[in-house]
């Protein structure tokens, strides 16, 4: 409309690198959560572990009376399981919050002279909910497993045989 020298364009043709960028961010942002999830994982290793310890002659009494090894560890995988989903879920419930309580009344403000925004913005997006939560109980699933197939491969006599 304007004539031959002018051109319109709009930010992501000026700015592709800018918005590449603002992609790898969000990526590393994932990895850098997951790596969180992972080191609760080990904390829900760690429990179940303990809790193994703890309840090694009780599940020497229940292989004795005929409790088989996969019953043992279905109850150490939904016990980590459901610490890994009520986790999972805090989380998200408490996400949520923040954000929408940033979004509404921009809590966390930034300098409007140095940038062109006064406060943090926020994009909520429910595919990175949904990202990030499964991705968070698969890794706390995958972390009661090990425990849950050592307590099954327990063996009776070895389990009770320190019941005093």
């Amino acid at each position: 409309d304007l004539g031959y020298p002018y051109i319109a364009s709009d930010w992501t043709q000026q700015f592709p690198e800018l918005f590449q960028w603002m992609e790898l961010e969000k990526w590393v942002i994932f990895i850098a959560l997951s790596l969180i999830i992972v080191v609760a994982a080990f904390n829900i290793m760690s429990i179940l572990s303990m809790s193994i310890l703890i309840k090694t002659p009780e599940i020497g009494i229940l292989r004795t009376m005929g409790a088989k090894a996969g019953g043992i560890a279905r109850v150490f995988v939904l016990q980590g399981l459901f610490i890994g989903l009520f986790g999972t879920g805090l989380g998200c419930v408490l996400g949520l919050t923040v954000c929408t309580l940033q979004d509404r009344f921009q809590i966390i403000s930034i300098p409007s002279d140095i940038y062109i925004i006064s406060s943090l913005p926020v994009d909520m997006q429910v595919a990175d909910f949904v990202l990030v939560s499964g991705v968070s109980v698969l890794i706390c699933f995958l972390a009661a497993v090990l425990p849950a197939r050592r307590a099954a491969s327990l063996q009776p006599v070895d389990a009770i045989r320190y019941i005093m």
